[in-house]
């Protein structure tokens, strides 16, 4: 298993690892998805296998966790989202930013960083740009018909 922890300081995000493995889906925390800084992310037999934390440092005692150097990820000169964090940013649902970067992945474009299968795509701003870019150039919904 990679790092059980990993704080990003500059999105203040902190990614809990529980299992190795691909996540089939992602949702927020709450009976109703209530919580909107916390998103659990589960394999296809539905077992948790990562816990993800925005605004970490108002929910979470991060003391014993960045003592360790190797827990920390630093962005240094660009700013670093999660799904949730950039659709919030956008103003736009995760699913919608998650679509996008799949369609994205499927036409040759990477986009994000992901420390493990299972962990969460951590994104930058170049990639945030590329994400606005994508889709001003691909609108939702069918194409219009145009008739003669």
């Amino acid at each position: 298993m990679n790092k059980p922890f990993i704080y990003f300081p500059d999105s203040d995000t902190l990614e809990i690892t529980l299992a190795n493995g691909p996540a089939s889906k992602t949702e927020n925390a709450g009976a109703d998805g209530e919580h909107d800084n916390i998103l659990f992310s589960y394999d296809n037999q539905g077992r948790i296998i990562s816990i993800t934390i925005d605004v970490a440092s108002q929910a979470v005692n991060l003391s014993n966790i960045i003592q360790n150097d190797q827990n920390i990820i630093d962005g240094s000169s660009s700013e670093i989202f999660t799904i949730s964090s950039l659709a919030k940013a956008l103003n736009i649902s995760q699913r919608t930013i998650q679509k996008t970067i799949k369609t994205m992945s499927e036409s040759g474009i990477q986009i994000g960083i992901q420390n493990s299968v299972n962990g969460p795509i951590i994104l930058r701003d170049s990639d945030a740009r590329k994400i606005e870019e994508w889709r001003a150039k691909h609108l939702p919904g069918r194409p219009k018909t145009v008739h003669t």
